[in-house]
C-alpha cells in the first residue's frame, strides 16, 4: 500500500516537472520570439528611415526637382551652391510688372537676412511701384560663379546680366554679387538644396542700353552685308 502511495507520489512530481519543463519551454520560446519581433522591427524602421534620408531633392537649372541618392551628390556641393545663386537670379532677379510678388517670395524662400534687407531697400525706394508703373520686364542671367566650398561658411562670387526692358528699349547692367552660404533643412517645394544666401551686389552698373528697333536694323545691315561679300 504505502509503495502504491509513493510510486502514485512519485509519478505526480514526474509528471508535474514534464509540465513545469514544457511550460519553460513555451516561456523561452515566447521571450525569443518576442526579442525576434522587436529586433526585426527596429531593423525595419532603421532601414526604411536610412533609405528615407538617403533621397534628398535637387532643382535643376530649369526649375524642375527630382529626388537623388545622397551618395551620388556628396562631394557635389559647389553643383548645389551654383544651382542656388542661379535660383536667387531667376527668382529674386527676374520678374515683370505682373508676377514680381511671387517671384519674389520664391527668391526669398532661399536667401536669408541680407536678402529681405535688400528687398526692403527696393520697397522703400519705390522699385517695384517703378516696374509696375513702367511696365517694366526685367530678366537676370549668371554668366559665371566662382565658389569655395572647403569652408563653412561657403563663399562665392557671381558674375552675371541684369536686361530691363521698357517697350522698346533694352538696358543692360552687371549683376554682380558675392556673399556665404549656410546648410539648413531641405524643403522640397521652396529650399531643395537646403542652402541660404546671403549675398551683396557688388556691381549693378549699365554696361548698355539700346532700342529693340535699332538692334534689329543693325543685324539686317549685317546680315545685309555678309550677303554682298
Amino acid at each position: 500500500m504505502e509503495k502504491t502511495k509513493l510510486e502514485s507520489i512519485k509519478a505526480y512530481f514526474q509528471q508535474a516537472d514534464e509540465s513545469s519543463n514544457k511550460l519553460r519551454k513555451i516561456m523561452l520560446f515566447v521571450i525569443v520570439f518576442s526579442l525576434l519581433t522587436v529586433l526585426l522591427s527596429v531593423g525595419c524602421l532603421f532601414y526604411f528611415y536610412s533609405l528615407a534620408t538617403s533621397n534628398i531633392y535637387v532643382m535643376d537649372k530649369g526649375g524642375s526637382i527630382a529626388t537623388a541618392f545622397k551618395q551620388d551628390i556628396e562631394g557635389q556641393k559647389e553643383v548645389e551652391i551654383d544651382n542656388n545663386i542661379r535660383i536667387v537670379y531667376n527668382t529674386f532677379f527676374t520678374y515683370n510688372s505682373t508676377n514680381y510678388r511671387s517671384q519674389v517670395n520664391k527668391g526669398l524662400n532661399v536667401m536669408g537676412e541680407k536678402g529681405r534687407l535688400l528687398f526692403q531697400t527696393y520697397k522703400e525706394a519705390q522699385w517695384y511701384n517703378n516696374v509696375v508703373q513702367n511696365n517694366l520686364d526685367i530678366s537676370s542671367v549668371v554668366d559665371s560663379v566662382k565658389i569655395n566650398s572647403h569652408e563653412i561658411p561657403y563663399q562665392f562670387k557671381a558674375y552675371g546680366r541684369q536686361f530691363i526692358r521698357r517697350f522698346n528699349i533694352v538696358e543692360v547692367r552687371r549683376l554682380w554679387t558675392q556673399g556665404e552660404m549656410y546648410d539648413v533643412p531641405r524643403v522640397m517645394q521652396t529650399n531643395p538644396h537646403g542652402l541660404e544666401v546671403n549675398l551683396t551686389i557688388t556691381d549693378n552698373r549699365t554696361i548698355k542700353s539700346d532700342s529693340i528697333i535699332n538692334r534689329q536694323n543693325n543685324l539686317q545691315n549685317q546680315n545685309t552685308q555678309q550677303n554682298g561679300n
